[in-house]
């Protein structure tokens, strides 16, 4: 444009909007830069905990980029009911009317460790938006690693719910596509709370799926997590065999177990992840496995099935005199009986959801007999190739719209 071309009116139009522009953009800014985000932190802390079922505390929130927040220092804690203690107060309340003074023992619990996020992004996604989606973006900084992925709900846009009528295997599909990179099990301190020994190791993992919102039989997808150089307790460190049924007492210095890298690769159709590949291998232990997630909205109520199995080599059980006294007193043991199969493995049962957590059950069969991998697993039989049928990798079948890599 040749502004000296233009009239004396047009310059002073082309000024005045040039001084509005300077104007907006400046408000803009400024209100971006001094905007109190830390007034949002009790209403976060409210609505994360109601969608999480947990006691989450913030320490502070800022800004990340132009549509996100920043939040350090993310607190979330289980909120436990003690039932015994209700109880017993209920009971000294009847005791106290009826004249009867009695007193309750309480059992102490054992409080549950929290877990803490050094830092966590959220984010509106703008593609999603431009294609009349709603897409929230995360980026979490925890146990020296990353956790971050986007979530895209196809059931709804930015003006809301697109329709109220029951949702069908025709709607568009909602995605989750998380990625965790780096994750050091040394610094997950309910591992080492839950067994009574340090791991050690770095997760890697993807996962990747899509189901149409309210019908989690649409799930499909994938799922593969590998912890390279895993291996439980440290040089030196020391094991509570009290905890033990009894058999044992006092503390010995426990022999770490090294177990390699342990891969776990899941396909999912029609709602449900089929377990292809469980398993690790060291010159102390082998572990294979096999089993499936029943897919559940929300998916922290998805159901776990898995059977895992581990055998524990003599280069390990005769590796010191502390082995061979502690694998000598196993079978003494009513959990690790009942878990002891024919072919020497120990099995486990898996089960319950990913909110409340797994519970381990001393197994020497499968899932079921139904379950892919579980009957012949149970049986103990064996393929060519030494592993017991079931549970080896099956080739994947490439699904449509989704071409298989070469």
């Amino acid at each position: 444009m040749n502004l000296s071309t233009l009239g004396r009116r047009e310059r002073r139009l082309l000024k005045i909007g040039g001084y509005v522009a300077f104007f907006v953009c400046s408000f803009v800014l400024l209100c971006y830069l001094l905007f109190p985000f830390n007034r949002w932190k009790g209403t976060l802390e409210e609505l994360m905990s109601r969608q999480l079922d947990r006691k989450v505390t913030i320490g502070s929130v800022g800004s990340w980029g132009v549509t996100g927040l920043k939040l350090r220092d993310v607190t979330i804690e289980k909120v436990e009911e003690d039932d015994d203690d209700r109880d017993a107060g209920i009971f000294e309340k009847a005791a106290t009317k009826a004249g009867v003074k009695k007193k309750s023992k309480k059992k102490k619990k054992k409080k549950a460790i929290p877990l803490r996020i050094d830092r966590l992004g959220l984010r509106i996604a703008l593609l999603p938006v431009l294609t009349g989606k709603v897409g929230v973006c995360f980026d979490a900084r925890l146990f020296d690693g990353a956790l971050k992925g986007c979530y895209v709900d196809a059931s709804r846009s930015i003006l809301g719910r697109r329709s109220d009528s029951p949702p069908s295997e025709d709607d568009p599909r909602s995605s989750l596509d998380v990625k965790l990179r780096g994750i050091d099990l040394r610094q997950i301190t309910q591992l080492e709370d839950l067994v009574g020994l340090p791991f050690n190791g770095e997760v890697e993992g993807d996962v990747d799926l899509s189901y149409v919102a309210g019908l989690p039989r649409t799930a499909r997808g994938d799922v593969e997590l590998r912890v390279e150089d895993l291996q439980v307790g440290e040089k030196g460190g020391k094991i509570d065999l009290s905890k033990a049924g009894g058999v044992l007492q006092g503390e010995i210095t426990f022999e770490p177990i090294v177990i390699g890298d342990l891969v776990l690769e899941m396909e999912g159709e029609d709602g449900v992840l089929q377990v292809e590949n469980l398993k690790a291998s060291s010159r102390h232990v082998e572990i294979r496995g096999a089993g499936d997630v029943s897919l559940r909205q929300p998916l922290l109520l998805s159901a776990m099935n898995i059977y895992v199995m581990f055998k524990f080599l003599p280069a390990y059980t005769d590796k010191s005199s502390m082995t061979k006294t502690i694998f000598s007193a196993l079978d003494r043991l009513p959990k690790m009986r009942k878990a002891k199969r024919p072919d020497g493995y120990f099995g486990y049962l898996l089960k319950g959801n990913l909110k409340n957590g797994p519970k381990f059950q001393p197994s020497r069969s499968g899932p079921t007999p139904s379950s892919t991998g579980a009957a012949s697993a149970a049986s103990g039989k064996k393929k060519p190739s030494g592993l017991p049928m079931g549970l080896g990798k099956k080739p994947k079948k490439p699904r449509p719209g989704k071409p298989k890599a070469k």
